[in-house]
Parts: C-alpha cells; structure tokens; sequence
C-alpha cells in the first residue's frame, strides 16, 4: 500500500511480495566480530560451562577457565545458545519435561560447498548478478554473490542442502562432493571447470 500510494508503482493486492534483504558488508562474521570488539575483555574465551543453575534472582553459571580452574558467575539472566544436543548432556536443574525435550531433540543435515572461479564469468558472460539458480539435481541450487561486482575473482556457492535429503552428499569425503559440484555446475555453466580455482566445503 505504501509504495503503491507514494511511488506510484502498481502492487497486485492478492500477491504476497517478500521484504527487502539485508547483507552486512563483509560478511555475516563481522556481527559476531564487531559484538567481541565492544565487550573486549568480558568475554571468557576457552571457557566450557560445566552448570547452569536457577537461584532465587537470577541464574549461576559453572565453567573451567583457561588454566582448568573452576568458576562461578551470577546473573540476572542467561541467554543460552548452546545447541539442545550439548545442553542434554549438561549438568543443568531444568525441569525434568524440558531435559528430556532436550534430549529427543535432532538437528538437520545441512552442507555448503564454495567454489571460487578465476574471474566471474556469471557476470561477464551471462549478466547475472545475485540470486539463484535452482535445479532438479543432487545440487539444489547455486547461490551467486551480489557484492564485488566485476572484480577479477569470485566465490559461488556451489550447493547449498538442507534436510535428511543432503546426507548422501554431506557423507562424502570433500574431492566426491567438489566433483558432484563441478559435474552438476558444468550442466548450467559449461565455463565450471575452464574457470576453477579452488573450492572449500562444510
């Protein structure tokens, strides 16, 4: 309603449109990065929690310092982020209901593989710049950047798999998955392997 009011732009009222997207400049890693830089010294690096613990205001937390030593600290509050698989194996006083939710909890598979081309030939030679392409192959898709624009070098991401369905692949040792990549890849863009660099997989 507001762009089609404002901007003139005609909106189909019964299409449902998706929000702009937001990348951080860099990458993803410079949030995490830039949130260390603020608390610089409050954070305990090499520390592992051994206890989570309720008390009357608030929470205590055990952990092993650097040096092995065992210490405590008290909080008004915890934010937990630990996976549900590392919290089910934890010496915590959640209530019995929640450990075992915790303990019958299973992640997905998930898989990633980067490719880096000698020059960005998506771009060069087919004009395409960001998003994707899906396919009906072992590799769902191939994800292109949309920062660097026609730099000398760039990173694709090769595959992307979500779900029970990219084990088979995850399974692999890194070569067969870069090969699956590169022959599935070749099928879309035939400059896959004229153009190849290196590549890295999770």
């Amino acid at each position: 309603e507001l762009l089609g009011s404002n901007a003139g732009a005609y909106l189909d009222p019964g299409f449902q449109y998706q929000q702009s997207m937001l990348q951080i400049t860099d990458g993803t890693s410079r949030l995490p990065e830039t949130l260390a830089g603020r608390l610089k010294e409050k954070i305990k690096y090499e520390s592992p929690v051994q206890t989570i613990r309720h008390t009357a205001n608030g929470v205590t937390i055990g952990y092993t310092d650097k040096s092995g030593k065992p210490q405590q600290l008290t909080a008004d509050y915890c934010v937990c982020a630990l996976p549900l698989t590392v919290l089910a194996k934890m010496d915590t006083d959640f209530s019995e209901e929640r450990k075992k939710i915790f303990a019958s909890t299973s992640y997905s598979a998930a898989g990633k593989m980067g490719l880096q081309f000698k020059r960005r030939f998506w771009e060069e030679d087919e004009q395409i710049f960001g998003g994707a392409s899906k396919t009906d192959m072992d590799i769902p898709q191939i994800i292109y950047p949309s920062s660097g624009y026609l730099t000398k070098k760039g990173v694709v991401v090769g595959y992307y798999l979500q779900g029970q369905s990219g084990r088979p692949i995850g399974d692999k040792p890194p070569e067969e998955r870069l090969a699956i990549a590169l022959d599935q890849g070749s099928k879309i863009h035939p400059q896959y392997r004229a153009e190849f660099d290196q590549a890295f997989s999770a």
